[in-house]
């Protein structure tokens, strides 16, 4: 028989995570609203990326499958799912690019604000990195139509990964890199600390990066753009001027080109 003690702290668990939730969407769809006023989105490029938000489940038959594969705290695709796309993009043979974003002192904010505060930048994190790995206009310059570029996904406790299919060039990886880079570190999110109260948080971001190309095993390629690049972008923004950096690796060699 179920505790009702248990079942009444699981239910406020709930609660306060749905609350979280929404919070975060409120704050996601203010951050929208300024890239408007800025000029950066058109007014109808964010009800396209709203939508694209409250109806990313395809049907109610998928649930069970699609929460096996999702991040429960983000809503992202979790390890298992990344694996499995990745696995797949490696199959058909084409280049395709890749990046690994880690948080900066994220353990540091956890123990300076407690990990609601956490939770708070892992979620809105996880929604800036959807943001912006979308195509900003097609070549006539059309803005009207918001599709995506890449898959992100959060495959361990402030690492994300983010898969790009259509990306063939290790300058097109690099711009992207740095799109997400400077967007997430141009403005403090707001989080709520282990007390109730709002802060705002500045969050920068390290990425690593890597082109696959046919014929590279495929695991010591991811180990190479995560244990290498990665390991090199965290060193040098962390070390000396303490600023985030993107190491983007050069496909099948050990130069790398690096984005400050």
């Amino acid at each position: 028989m179920i505790d009702p003690e248990s079942r009444f702290e699981e239910q406020l668990d709930h609660l306060e995570s749905a609350q979280r939730r929404f919070q975060a969407y409120k704050n996601y769809l203010a951050r929208l609203d300024k890239q408007v006023e800025k000029g950066l989105i058109t007014p109808e490029e964010r009800i396209d990326i709203i939508a694209a938000e409250l109806f990313r489940k395809d049907s109610r038959k998928e649930e069970a499958q699609e929460k096996a594969r999702t991040d429960s705290l983000t809503g992202l695709p979790n390890r298992r799912a990344f694996d499995a796309d990745y696995a797949e993009l490696v199959q058909g043979k084409k280049p395709f690019g890749l990046l690994i974003v880690d948080l900066d002192h994220f353990k540091k904010i956890n123990d300076t604000h407690g990990h609601g505060a956490g939770d708070d930048v892992l979620i809105q994190t996880s929604m800036l990195l959807r943001l912006n790995i979308r195509e900003e206009s097609d070549e006539r310059g059309n803005q009207d139509i918001v599709s995506r570029i890449g898959k992100v996904g959060r495959i361990g406790g402030e690492e994300f990964a983010i898969l790009l299919p259509d990306v063939s060039s290790i300058e097109d990886l690099r711009n992207i890199a740095e799109r997400i880079r400077t967007s997430i570190s141009s403005e403090p999110l707001q989080v709520t600390d282990e007390y109730g109260k709002k802060i705002q948080q500045q969050v920068t971001i390290s990425l690593g990066g890597g082109l696959y190309t046919s014929g590279e095993n495929p695991a010591e390629f991811f180990h190479r753009v995560d244990k290498r690049a990665l390991y090199e972008a965290k060193g040098e923004g962390r070390e000396g001027e303490g600023r985030n950096r993107t190491v983007i690796l050069m496909p099948r060699k050990l130069t790398r080109q690096q984005a400050a």
